[in-house]
């Protein structure tokens, strides 16, 4: 009989870091791979929030002895978050060449109608318990709530950027992060947010929030300093997603349109002038959309096949096309034959289906591709609507 030891604090502490790397990087690969040792680990939690912690004064301290100093530091720093956390299902880790502390928690609520005020009192508690240990001044980002272990470097996200807003808040402070802002400060690099939020807009006939989003866009770009051929080859892009899509939605070919703007924008030789062209064309498809007598669940039909593998419910398709709940719920099965949900669960497996061909895909990836929380419930679902299961239906496609 082999005796197995007890992993010591050091392999801990490794593996912990590891967990929380592979998430905030999205190295979903990794992860999956070392799924099993985490657990025999006792690393299993799955985080529904993550905060960020700094001391508000990290670059200053220790002026005349910096290196070591700040190390040991944050060392203390780490090693109370953990004392502190350690009753809670939660792990944490300092990242390397910076001043962070990084900590991913599985919070139970009490009452689960109260959850933001509960969050918020922890974390305002852990902040001031932290400040009083240290005896240094500390402050959190805490990030919204996230209920896909597979988004979770968006909550990161949330979280660090949440310390920006540190100038305005002031130093000891708990600053809860605003998907908005994340948005608002990445949108140049973001191009496919900023596609799905025009194309919401534009079916919703709102002119004044699509001149803001193109308007926003490209104020972000030019103080990013974006060479002119960024600038024109993201507004392509833009101007031919949104094209495409309509276009099948309206079923008209406007290639010709298309390529009017194409060549003018190509020409164009200010950012303004580019910006105003870009406005001109998502307008044009506003106002044609809304003078047509297109069919509103096939509208919500196209979204969910172009954005299937997101969080899609029916109060959020309903807000967007303008529907009551109750209404819109009862016309899509009306015309579909199914809900609403269970159609979004049918477009998933059927583009699962399409990705179980690409053989170097891992049918845990897959899963959380297509917008499935986990693979035990991708692989029910997928059972229940093609009769075997996908290991069962890749093994098919290998016999073939």
């Amino acid at each position: 009989m082999i005796e197995i030891n007890l992993p010591d604090d050091v392999t801990l502490d490794i593996f912990t870091s590891e967990y929380i790397r592979s998430l905030i990087y999205s190295n979903y690969i990794r992860f999956n791979v070392l799924k099993d040792v985490f657990f025999d680990l006792n690393i299993d939690i799955i985080p529904n929030y993550v905060m960020t912690i700094i001391y508000d004064d990290f670059w200053e301290l220790f002026v005349d002895d910096p290196n070591t100093m700040r190390y040991k530091s944050k060392k203390l720093l780490l090693d109370k978050t953990r004392e502190l956390t350690r009753d809670y299902k939660a792990i944490s880790t300092s990242l390397l060449g910076t001043d962070k502390v990084v900590l991913f928690i599985d919070y139970k609520f009490k009452n689960l109608e109260n959850n933001e005020t509960e969050i918020l009192n922890f974390t305002e508690n852990l902040k001031n318990n932290l400040t009083k240990e240290t005896g240094h001044s500390v402050s959190i980002g805490l990030s919204n709530y996230c209920g896909n272990i597979y988004k979770i470097s968006e909550s990161y996200e949330e979280s660090f950027r949440a310390l920006e807003n540190i100038f305005i808040k002031g130093d000891n402070s708990v600053i809860v992060g605003n998907k908005a802002n994340i948005f608002s400060d990445s949108i140049e690099l973001d191009i496919t947010k900023l596609i799905q939020n025009l194309i919401i807009e534009i079916i919703k006939n709102n002119k004044e929030n699509i001149e803001f989003y193109v308007s926003f866009y490209f104020e972000k770009l030019l103080k990013s300093n974006t060479k002119e051929n960024l600038i024109k080859s993201t507004s392509l892009l833009l101007l031919s997603e949104i094209s495409l899509y309509f276009s099948n939605i309206l079923k008209i070919n406007n290639s010709v349109i298309l390529s009017e703007y194409i060549s003018k924008i190509i020409k164009e030789n200010t950012s303004d002038g580019v910006r105003d062209l870009v406005l001109t064309n998502l307008l044009e498809y506003s106002t044609l959309l809304h003078k047509s007598n297109i069919d509103y669940i096939e509208i919500s039909k196209a979204y969910i096949d172009k954005y299937y593998m997101q969080n899609l419910n029916i109060d959020k398709m309903a807000e967007i096309i303008g529907y009551s709940n109750s209404y819109f719920s009862r016309l899509f099965k009306k015309t579909e034959g199914v809900g609403f949900s269970i159609y979004v669960q049918k477009v998933r497996i059927e583009k699962s289906k399409e990705l179980i061909l690409n053989k170097d895909k891992s049918l845990y990836d897959i899963s959380e591709e297509v917008g499935f929380d986990n693979y035990s419930y991708y692989s029910k679902i997928f059972k229940d609507i093609e009769g075997i299961s996908p290991r069962e239906y890749k093994k098919t496609l290998e016999a073939i």
